[in-house]
């Protein structure tokens, strides 16, 4: 997940509604803009919807808008509505936000070695769509992007990968075939990589290494690999707040049978706090400002599907944001965008909090499906 900036409250459960001031004058411009762009007169329309964009007044009414998948999809979801985002009858195994660089990329899992890839595609509307690099004979179960060294990182089968976000200068960072590797996730400061080791159904580890392998060493007998935590129970997945030092998890009993529970250490594995005893969900995500993300099933009458919940972490309240109908596709991956209540969002392209030459660069980028 990637974090734009401070969320605003939710609307309320199962409301996503749309602010009437949301994009009149960006609409406007870069329409006229995408409707000129083959005479080649690009620059002066670009520049003045970047410089008119603060004229008005943007500040989005939506705190957040979720990405996610059904298995076979990629949907948005926001404002009340759920639309199809890229559809494939391959299998979705992870996804993941690049919001800075605005795109999503995906891992899939065909039946043969050229289908067993990542993906992206342009995260506004899902065009543009390309590999990025193949990762068979393994499908990634996770992704993560690291935006200031513009990598991205996956886990597969036994091993932790890393390669630039266009698929090139691929590696392996970690070999470890006495457990399964799964969920991911990076610390670009700290120069730590967090993931999780799955040895048995009774020993799961949240292990760490540095984002470079050591001087003479090989993926496979790294020295400085780290147990930050040790559960006697399966872990199903984390996530990381490297700027308040914690990292978040749920677990469970073998095969993750319930009851769930979702715990919180330090980022060193100490001060080990359960939050919840009975947590239903499979996907989880961070909001720094203060709460947990995840899928659920839905408890409001009438629905017979999933749901997208919110846990507040400083008032231990859960609340359910929005109710998947039954006609509508299920979430089991999810991806958040969280929105600031700020002028200008909707200018601020690569989610900087900065209106600036960066964002007409990734502008045109997008009309025109730069790599």
């Amino acid at each position: 997940m990637e974090v734009d900036g401070p969320a605003t409250p939710p609307i309320g459960p199962g409301q996503l509604s749309k602010s009437s001031a949301d994009t009149p004058i960006f609409g406007t411009m870069c329409l006229m803009m995408r409707t000129n762009r083959r005479s080649g007169r690009i620059l002066f329309p670009l520049f003045s919807c970047v410089a008119m964009l603060c004229l008005c007044s943007d500040a989005r009414s939506e705190p957040f808008r979720v990405y996610f998948s059904n298995g076979q999809g990629l949907w948005q979801a926001e404002w009340g509505t759920t639309k199809s985002f890229f559809y494939d009858s391959i299998p979705i195994t992870a996804l993941t936000l690049d919001v800075p660089a605005g795109r999503i990329y995906w891992a899939e899992n065909g039946a043969t070695p050229e289908t067993r890839r990542i993906r992206r595609a342009n995260l506004e509307d899902g065009s543009c769509v390309s590999d990025v690099v193949v990762t068979a004979p393994d499908a990634a179960t996770s992704l993560a992007v690291d935006s200031q060294s513009g990598k991205l990182y996956w886990t597969a089968g036994y091993s932790v990968w890393r390669a630039s976000l266009n698929g090139s200068n691929v590696e392996e960072l970690i070999s470890q075939p006495g457990g399964y590797v799964a969920s991911i996730s990076v610390d670009h400061n700290a120069g730590k990589v967090y993931w999780l080791w799955l040895v048995t159904s009774n020993d799961s580890r949240i292990r760490r290494a540095n984002l470079e392998i050591p001087a003479g060493q090989s993926p496979a007998d790294r020295t400085d690999v780290e147990d930050p935590i040790v559960s006697p129970f399966g872990i199903g997945e984390f996530v990381l707040d490297p700027d308040a030092g914690n990292v978040y998890w749920y677990e469970g009993g073998p095969g993750l049978q319930a009851p769930r529970r979702l715990k919180r250490a330090t980022i060193d594995g100490q001060s080990t706090v359960q939050l919840q005893s009975d947590f239903g969900g499979s996907s989880i995500q961070i909001d720094p400002a203060g709460a947990i993300y995840y899928n659920s099933g839905c408890s409001q009458s009438g629905q017979n599907n999933r749901s997208l919940e919110r846990y507040d972490l400083l008032a231990a309240t859960t609340e359910t944001l929005r109710c998947f109908s039954s006609s509508e596709p299920s979430p089991t991956l999810i991806a958040l965008r969280l929105y600031p209540n700020k002028p200008c969002s909707g200018a601020d392209m690569n989610g900087d909090g900065h209106v600036d030459g960066s964002d007409i660069e990734q502008f045109v980028a997008k009309l025109l499906c730069s790599p």
